[in-house]
């Protein structure tokens, strides 16, 4: 066999690759340039969609990191049409601000695996020890409990849609 293997499609280089023209490993589609793309026209990699530049990009025509959306420039924006960083909504030129617990935070300087453990924490029902995430911007116990609380309301709305008014539900028996 030659170095290019488990192609299916026309001129791909690379292992992998579903569709045509593409280059790198596990491509689907077309004219993707490098790994583990899905659409047509992207360059980078795990992007899905299409035109795509830069790596993790969700949606179309977007160039930088991380977007979701169409036609972002800049790298973690959701919506359509931002220009800058982290944006959610269209059309923003500015970087947004970095909110955590309803204050202004350094995204810089900010523990993300501290908030990833937390996050975990809230997922759950069960109550926890609120101390190691005081240092978290703007985090109060209060506000981890009250927080907390909506989440496990959140999801008992998921569970049960009847007690939401859902008009699909009826607990009558047909």
């Amino acid at each position: 066999m030659s170095d290019s293997n488990w192609n299916t499609g026309d001129l791909n280089t690379g292992d992998w690759n579903t569709g045509d023209r593409n280059t790198g490993r596990w491509n689907t589609g077309n004219m993707n340039t490098g790994n583990m793309n899905t659409g047509n026209l992207n360059t980078g990699n795990m992007n899905t969609g299409d035109g795509n530049t830069g790596d993790w990009n969700t949606g179309n025509r977007n160039a930088g990191d991380g977007n979701a959306g169409n036609g972002n420039t800049g790298n973690g924006n959701a919506g359509n049409g931002n220009a800058g960083n982290y944006n959610s909504g269209f059309f923003n030129i500015k970087d947004a601000p970095f909110i955590v617990f309803g204050v202004k935070a350094d995204r810089k300087v900010f523990d993300y695996n501290l908030a990833n453990e937390l996050a975990e924490k809230l997922s759950y029902d069960d109550e926890f020890d609120t101390t190691p995430y005081l240092s978290i911007p703007g985090a109060t116990k209060k506000k981890i409990k009250k927080l907390h609380t909506e989440h496990i309301r959140l999801r008992e709305r998921k569970k049960w849609p009847h007690l939401n008014g859902s008009p699909n539900v009826s607990l009558r028996p047909s």
